[in-house]
Formats: structure tokens, sequence, C-alpha cells
């Protein structure tokens, strides 16, 4: 008998393990899957894909010896450049307080040619980071009295409830503590040029990175939801095939307690209905009648698909009158 394999579905302390959803379970004796199954837990799977789960490793987040930024938990940075991402060795999995399979990226700093192991979120690419980090170092000057943007040029204009509008800027106003800023929304075909608006200059993101991150959002959001709806479906199939066992053993039970004419000992498979409980004719049609009937009994231990169509033609045939 092929042994079944398990999938997450939600995050869940197996041993020593720490399981999010989508990792494969490990098949131990003694463990009660069928109430992991039954809780909505985990999820059988077929073993090609619990093949393909196990093979799988989680790709470096960088190129081998590129150069990183690493970011301390302080904001603090330092240049450095990866090397591997692996599983936390355990001396280093204790010092960061990590959980078991944890993995660490290893790292040389530009003044220490010592390799070192850090958290992987730790690290941020090398472009374009430091052009974040020397934009947020020019924040401390004194702001040049030149305009962000060329006229013309597009931007993002974010309103007070987060919600983004595609603009032209059209120059600054009213120089001072708030600056102000001229934009037009963009024309729609065949429609007049809209007027221009005056906006917080705070409010305004140049438009191909905004744009960009835009897209990228909706990119995100959209695959959460696709991964919401699949597990969803998972979660319901596992609710009508729980559904279906629990009707067919209170089914079982009602069969198993009918009184009635016992089953002849030349009765196909007569012993073997025994086995199951099934001993009086009317408990085994209530378990064989209607379209769930051939399920039923192929259901029942040592009853496959043949037996169950000998046990069926039994009971369709008249019984032989007697003398």
């Amino acid at each position: 008998m092929t042994q079944p394999a398990y999938v997450a579905l939600k995050p869940l302390r197996f041993g020593t393990q720490a399981l999010q959803p989508g990792d494969p379970v490990p098949v131990e004796a003694g463990r009660n899957y069928v109430q992991m199954l039954r809780l909505g837990q985990i999820a059988e799977i077929s073993r090609g894909a619990a093949l393909a789960f196990a093979q799988a490793t989680p790709a470096a987040p960088f190129p081998e010896d590129s150069a990183v930024i690493f970011v301390g938990e302080d904001g603090a940075h330092a240049l450095a450049t990866f090397h591997l991402l692996q599983d936390a060795p355990e001396d280093v999995r204790g010092e960061l307080e990590l959980p078991p399979g944890a993995q660490v990226a290893l790292v040389t700093f530009a003044d220490d040619q010592e390799s070192t192991f850090v958290l992987p979120d730790s690290l941020l690419p090398e472009q374009p980071t430091l052009r974040l980090i020397e934009d947020l170092s020019r924040q401390d000057d004194p702001p040049a009295p030149v305009t962000p943007w060329q006229e013309g040029s597009l931007v993002v204009w974010v309103n007070a409830d987060g919600a983004p509008q595609l603009m032209t800027f059209e120059g600054l106003d009213n120089p001072g503590d708030v600056q102000s800023a001229r934009v037009r929304p963009l024309a729609e075909e065949g429609q007049p040029e809209p007027g221009v608006q005056q906006v917080r200059l705070e409010d305004l993101l140049p438009g191909v990175p905004a744009t960009r991150l835009m897209a990228f959002e909706q990119n995100r959001v959209a695959e959460a939801a696709a991964t919401h709806a699949q597990a969803s479906e998972v979660q319901l199939a596992l609710a009508d095939k729980l559904e279906g066992r629990i009707t067919f053993l209170e089914l079982l039970v009602k069969a198993v307690r009918a009184t009635g004419d016992t089953i002849p000992e030349d009765f196909p498979a007569a012993e073997f209905l025994a086995q199951n409980g099934i001993t009086t004719l009317p408990g085994l049609r209530l378990l064989a009648d209607g379209e769930q009937g051939r399920d039923n009994l192929m259901a029942l231990d040592a009853i496959g698909g043949g037996r169950a169509d000998k046990i069926l033609a039994a009971l369709a045939s008249p019984p032989t009158p007697e003398g």
C-alpha cells in the first residue's frame, strides 16, 4: 500500500520543526493524521507532489560573491559580499534565536575578511540601496532653490486617502514653509485638457519609479489573493471528503444494527461482510441501495470492486423459491 503524503495548510509545530503553509509534513508512526486532516491543519497530496517538495531548495537571494548592503537592527549599514545561503549551524541558531531549519547568509565585510553569518532579511542589493542612502543623506542639506522635475514631467500624486493619480508637473508655487506644486491630470482621449491643480509638493512622487512600485504592489496583492483562493479550494475539498466519510460511517452503524433475515452462508462475500459487522440482508441493503451503493460496499474492508459487483447482482436477483 502506498504511504500517504501530506502538506501543511496552517503554521504547525511538528516535533522540533515549525512548519509553515506549503511545507511537507513528515510521516511518522503513531501520528494521528486523520485528526489533523479533520482540523484542516494538513492536506493529503500525491507522491509526485511530495517528491517535488522534498527536492525543492530555496533560491539564494543574491548571486554568489555579489555586493550587498547589510542593515543592522539599529539601521546602521555596511558594504558586504554575499557568498551563500545555508541552514543555520547549531551555535549560530542559538546565538540568533532561530527556529530549527532556519537559514542564514554567509557574508564578508569590507573591513573584516573573516566570513560572518547574518539573517537573510538584513541584506539589500547594492543598487538601488546606495542611491537611496545618498538621497537620504542629502536631506540634511539645505534645499536647493530648483524645481525637482522639469515642466511636463510625469509624476504621481498621492492624495490624503492614499489613492494615486498620474499628473504632469507644471512648476512650483508659493515658496515657503509648505511648498506647493502645480500639476495637471492626464487628459483622456477625446476630452478637453483638464485644468491645473495645486497640491503639496510632498505628496508627489517621480512618475517612472512610482508606477513601477504600483505595478509591483498590485501583482503582489493579486498573487496573495490567488494563493488564498487555492488554499480555500483545498480546504473545501477536504471538507467535502470529510462530510462524505461521516455520512458513510453513520450509514454503516445503522447497517450493523439492522435486524432481519441473516445473510446466507453461500451469499457472495458473506464471510467478509460479517468481518465488517454486516450480518443481515436489511443491513446490507442499507449500504448497497442508491447511487453510492457500490462505493459504500467498496469502502468496507476486503470488499473490492469485483466483490461489490457480485453482491449487487445477488441482491438484484429474486430469491430461489423453496420446494
